[in-house]
């Protein structure tokens, strides 16, 4: 990871953009193109061939009635948005609740200096936006393109747009169902 180099890290940009990134050569996670972070030593994010929005692949977050409370993180590396006047980020998901009453929370943040701070985007809740499916009691896999939505982050100005530009999905279980991203495109 370009972010680990130390005092070096501002010399060595990252990953030319445009990224499209639909997990499909993609056999497992964490790799060099994603980290992942879990909290809770449970699993955490992971490939799956079980559903997706386009391809046959996308990325899956295990949630269950057990994993309320819980924090899971999916991170980039870094990409080179220099000179940019602004960035969007683009992404498909798919998500249900388990019961009535679960409201997980899933948040985008993103980094211009390869995550030393990070400056919050985007909220998606299971009450509101995060919700594509309804109520499903056992486990969710999408099993329709209606299931998916859309979503696309634009407030990423060029104060942001730097040689070390980075994203984090972070999960926070109410003890809801699984969560499925696919198609993050920057």
């Amino acid at each position: 990871d370009r972010c680990d180099a130390g005092d070096e890290r501002q010399v060595q940009p990252g990953q030319s953009v445009p990224i499209t990134e639909g997990f499909e050569s993609v056999s497992s996670l964490p790799n060099n193109d994603w980290e992942v972070i879990d909290f809770a030593g449970d699993g955490g994010f992971q490939v799956t061939s079980s559903a997706a929005y386009s391809g046959s692949r996308s990325v899956r977050l295990p949630n269950t009635i057990f994993s309320a409370g819980r924090t899971d993180e999916l991170v980039s590396s870094t990409y080179d948005l220099s000179g940019a006047p602004g960035a969007i980020i683009i992404f498909r998901y798919a998500y249900a609740k388990r019961y009535i009453a679960d409201d997980d929370e899933l948040y985008i943040w993103v980094s211009g200096n390869c995550g030393d701070t990070w400056a919050l985007r985007k909220i998606m809740r299971g009450n509101t936006s995060l919700l594509t499916a309804g109520v499903v009691p056992g486990n969710f896999v999408p099993s329709d393109p209606a299931q998916w939505r859309f979503t696309e982050i634009s407030n990423i100005g060029p104060n942001l747009c730097t040689p070390n530009f980075r994203v984090r999905f972070q999960f926070i279980s109410n003890g809801g169902n699984d969560l499925y991203l696919d198609d993050i495109n920057i």
